[in-house]
């Protein structure tokens, strides 16, 4: 959870309230509603430069009913526009039972 407040702490105002869509957040809860075990219907991941790194990016999502879910992504000021609100998600699709695409 230290690492996930780390990075909500290192977001610009702009960028904590489209991620939270809200300008007034309460970090620490939101770092530890973020940093939640995962389960079979709320999953999350993150994204760091290396092992033991800072994390630069976090995606999740949680089931609402059925073949539903919300879902959502936040990528830290410095590493936006590098196409990593794309490519970490994509991690998370096998889980919601999408089919893994194909080898090329």
């Amino acid at each position: 959870m230290l690492a996930i407040l780390a990075f909500l702490r290192g977001l610009s105002q702009e960028t904590c309230a489209r991620r939270f869509c809200s300008g007034s957040v309460d970090l620490e809860a939101d770092a530890d509603l973020l940093a939640f075990t995962p389960e079979r219907d709320r999953h999350a991941l993150v994204a760091t430069t290396g092992p033991g790194d800072a994390v630069i990016a976090h995606a999740c999502y949680g089931r609402v009913g059925g073949p539903r879910a919300e879902f959502a992504v936040v990528v830290a000021d410095a590493f936006q526009c590098r196409g990593l609100a794309g490519r970490v998600p994509a991690s998370l699709m096998n889980p919601l039972g999408r089919a893994a695409p194909a080898a090329a």
